[in-house]
């Protein structure tokens, strides 16, 4: 599920900033004008700096959407199931959209596979759709094994795409074709803590 900060985050973040910056007027009253000036400054470079690193940060988190896979079949065309399987995980944050039947959280094009079950996936389909845009796929907490069983290649991106592999095993892949394992054409790929 994507993770966002949502509007009542940010107006609790705006009610904390604005009191503590009545606060410090107040507390300033007191003191010369020369003073005041560079204190004023300072309380409120030292307010303002972490809450926009808050609110930045926050900003930026929801922009990753989540999308869990829990099944390790490899059926095509099934969709509206229940089971999110790794395939339509993967034509999802292709689509930036739903291709799924609701079987999985929509892609939005800067997507992170995570996985809720462990084993092995065997292709039966053949290789996934090409990559086309941001995307990590993480095995990090599980035992993932994707078996292409020599007979197909298992990832490939497309050139300007940006794919991340952690935490997961890619087996038998077919070296006959371009990459066996991954074949990137171009785009960005980072493999992480990974098996071939």
């Amino acid at each position: 599920m994507p993770i966002r900060g949502g509007a009542s985050s940010y107006a609790r973040i705006a009610v904390v900033v604005r009191s503590l910056v009545v606060s410090t007027i107040f507390k300033l009253r007191d003191f010369s004008d020369a003073r005041t000036s560079i204190k004023f400054i300072a309380v409120m470079l030292a307010v303002l700096i972490p809450t926009s690193l808050i609110f930045f940060a926050t900003s930026a988190r929801s922009t990753v959407n989540i999308i869990t896979v829990n099944n390790l079949t490899d059926p095509v065309g099934v969709a509206g199931n229940g089971f999110c399987t790794l395939r339509e995980a993967i034509n999802n944050a292709n689509a930036s959209g739903d291709m799924s039947g609701g079987d999985c959280t929509a892609g939005n094009g800067n997507d992170f596979i995570t996985f809720s079950v462990s084993g092995t996936l065997t292709l039966t389909h053949g290789a996934f759709r090409t990559i086309a845009n941001t995307l990590t796929i993480d095995g990090t907490g599980q035992s993932i094994t994707i078996d292409a069983g020599f007979i197909s290649g298992i990832l490939q991106t497309q050139s300007g795409a940006n794919l991340t592999v952690k935490v997961l095993t890619l087996a038998h892949g077919n070296t006959t074709l371009s990459g066996g394992g991954i074949d990137n054409e171009s785009g960005t790929l980072t493999v992480d803590n990974c098996h071939l």
